[in-house]
């Protein structure tokens, strides 16, 4: 049975539904994770991971991905 998509995931990644697919893809003990394929009009396939977690346990866990991945980004960049 395929999954749906959140509509909120496709238009902030710019994807087609017809043309994309998300699937589980590993996991862990406090989130989701979900691969998703799409081909775009060029035929080009894009892979993406997803992790989605729930409660207050995955919200502390993601506000400190971001701030995490914003320091990487700052120190790659130069900012």
């Amino acid at each position: 049975m395929s999954r749906k998509i959140d509509p909120a995931i496709l238009k902030a990644l710019s994807l087609e539904a017809a043309s994309t697919t998300i699937a589980s893809h590993g996991g862990s003990g406090f989130a989701s994770t979900f691969k998703i394929t799409s081909t775009g009009s060029d035929g080009q396939e894009k892979l993406f991971f997803v992790k989605q977690g729930k409660g207050k346990g995955s919200e502390i866990m993601f506000a400190g991905k971001k701030s995490s991945f914003n320091s990487m980004s700052e120190v790659i960049s130069g900012e």
